[in-house]
């Protein structure tokens, strides 16, 4: 009888899938946990990071960090439910299942079938991961060219961004204007300078929650609200 693989499971959710029950954490865990169950697969651990934006490269993630140094000194199969939970770079994806090929670790992708241990399913992630970069960079061009027609015709994108808030004063439209949160301002530029130094966006938004600096809406920080919040800054 033949000895059973041990395997790592890995999830995420970005804020805006939570109300997605097909992609929720909690579906994400109980599908891999039968997939391992028919597939006689020793499923050691679920790692999981939630509130995390798939743009973020697996190593700046807190659970993806982790799920790249268990791989360095084991080899695991690792099973997730679809790519884009794990990658939605192309060159993130190859490089790190390219260093997982000569640990003798494994990719498991459920909705594909695929398995990277055989020669069929190398070749066809290559081609699944740059469909998926691209899908990626079509949802990206579209979403900027509606933002672009919208504030053409002088309408208004939500609230705030972090760093601004409205003011009583009106601008032609009607509209209150924009003005600076000078604490808001702040944490912007820390977050930038904190980058600068080379803390990652997990770390950083470690450091703002053990600090209790609050977000905009006083919530906790993921690395997203901190990859956001840096982005800003070079906007200011």
């Amino acid at each position: 009888m033949s000895e059973k693989k041990d395997t790592l499971g890995y999830v995420r959710v970005s804020t805006r899938e939570q109300a997605d029950s097909g992609l929720s954490i909690a579906s994400q865990e109980r599908r891999i946990k039968n997939y391992c169950e028919l597939n006689d697969l020793n499923l050691i651990e679920i790692l999981k990071d939630e509130n995390v934006s798939a743009g973020i490269p697996l190593s700046e993630r807190k659970a993806g960090g982790r799920l790249l140094e268990l791989t360095k000194g084991h080899p695991y199969a690792v099973v997730a439910i679809k790519l884009d939970r794990l990658f939605r770079d192309a060159h993130d994806c190859l490089g790190v299942t390219k260093d997982w090929e000569k640990r003798d670790n494994s990719l498991i992708l459920m909705d594909l079938g695929m398995d990277t241990t055989t020669a069929m399913g190398r070749a066809f992630l290559t081609n699944a991961a740059t469909y998926a970069e691209l899908e990626k960079n079509l949802i990206s061009e579209r979403t900027k060219a509606a933002l672009t027609q919208i504030k053409i015709d002088g309408g208004v994108l939500g609230a705030p961004k972090y760093g601004w808030e409205k003011s009583e004063d009106l601008d032609k439209f009607g509209r209150k204007k924009l003005v600076p949160n000078s604490e808001e301002m702040k944490v912007l530029y820390e977050c930038k300078a904190l980058r600068a130094l080379g803390l990652t966006y997990q770390q950083i938004a470690d450091k703002f929650n053990d600090e209790g600096k609050p977000t905009k809406r006083g919530g906790r920080w993921h690395p997203s609200t901190v990859r956001y919040c840096c982005r800003n800054a070079d906007k200011t």
